[in-house]
């Protein structure tokens, strides 16, 4: 009988560890592409400098995406390169970094025209962000 309370014990720990994880994770960041009409999401990619990639992405619709912690056990977040541009011609790369408890941020941004330029990131509300291109 006490083997079979102490496995008991141990199932409905993991399992509830299990769904903490998946339940409580730090963040779920929104993104939105404010930006000439036909400026459009082109790709993300994970950015293969960052040596701490525990992000993953959706994308929504031509003009948002998501990010969000892969795995929950950790502080570490990520950076992400992300394609906005007119067509795959004319475009701008933006590495974006985020992470648990922190604010999500462009840390560089490169253009291959001068049609698009990056003009700054804000948070309206929280876990909402706005990247702004002219």
């Amino acid at each position: 009988m006490k083997k079979k309370l102490i496995s008991i014990t141990i199932a409905i720990g993991l399992t509830s560890f299990v769904q903490a994880n998946t339940l409580y994770c730090p963040f779920n960041d929104n993104f939105q592409i404010a930006a000439p009409p036909s400026v459009k999401l082109r790709d993300i990619n994970i950015n293969p400098q960052d040596p701490h990639q525990n992000l993953s992405w959706f994308i929504n619709s031509d003009t948002n995406f998501s990010l969000k912690q892969d795995d929950c056990r950790t502080i570490y977040g990520g950076s992400m390169i992300v394609k906005v541009g007119y067509n795959d011609q004319e475009f701008c790369n933006l590495i974006i970094t985020d992470g648990p408890y922190e604010h999500a941020s462009v840390s560089a941004a490169v253009c291959t025209t001068d049609r698009l330029v990056y003009d700054s990131i804000d948070m309206p509300s929280n876990n909402n962000y706005v990247i702004h291109l002219q």
